[in-house]
């Protein structure tokens, strides 16, 4: 049945607000499986099924906010073999969105978690934007 697989849910924050929408992934590493899901409202939760292993997690959390500009896109896409592009009349209309969180918590993720096995509830991020606050710790 393969290595055990570890349900996983909670919330995100971003200095105290929840993350509207973004995505959080679980890397193991030691070796394990990796696991990934949407964040919706400030919450988000991985079954058993697609969990990762337990054991030590490096977290990597994305999170966008709308802009507020709506982006026109007048490029064809290609569509199906002998069918229109996908593009309609006048663009294809789609609101920008743009990643509000630093590397630190992403690419250059500095942010651990260690699963235990079976359900683990609450595995809560409150992240802070405000770097200050980061360096006093480090001091």
């Amino acid at each position: 049945s393969g290595p055990e697989r570890v349900k996983v849910s909670g919330r995100v924050t971003i200095d105290g607000t929840n993350v509207s929408q973004g995505t959080i992934a679980f890397v193991s590493t030691s070796g394990g499986r990796t696991a990934a899901t949407m964040i919706n409202d400030g919450r988000y939760s991985i079954s058993q099924n697609d969990g990762p292993t337990p054991g030590p997690q490096k977290v990597v959390i994305q999170a966008h906010r709308k802009t507020g500009k709506v982006l026109t896109v007048t490029k064809s896409l290609p569509g199906p073999p002998g069918e229109e592009p996908a593009i309609p009349p006048g663009g294809l209309k789609i609101e920008e969105t743009e990643p509000i969180l630093p590397a630190r918590f992403n690419s250059e993720s500095e942010l651990t978690v260690e699963l235990q096995s079976g359900n683990n509830r609450n595995v809560d991020f409150e992240l802070s934007l405000d770097t200050s606050s980061i360096t006093e710790a480090q001091q």
